[in-house]
């Protein structure tokens, strides 16, 4: 890889959700990486996220045999 785009906002703030998502969905993006730890991913925060994604046609799961969560 020759170069690495970054995204031109990050959010991180409570209340963010609805207004990231707006975001991704009305510029038309294709993809979206979603970054969480195992509690929220677990408690289904994260399907909140995939949910409004799928719906918009922008969320695509590799297959489970290839994600793995590793510990730190």
């Amino acid at each position: 890889m020759l170069w690495h785009k970054l995204p031109k906002s990050i959010y991180f703030r409570r209340g963010s959700l609805p207004i990231a998502l707006d975001e991704v969905i009305t510029d038309g993006h294709k993809r979206a990486l979603i970054v969480t730890d195992r509690f929220l991913f677990n408690n289904g925060y994260a399907d909140q996220i995939t949910s409004v994604l799928k719906a918009a046609g922008c969320w695509r799961r590799k297959s489970s045999s290839k994600l793995k969560l590793t510990r730190r």
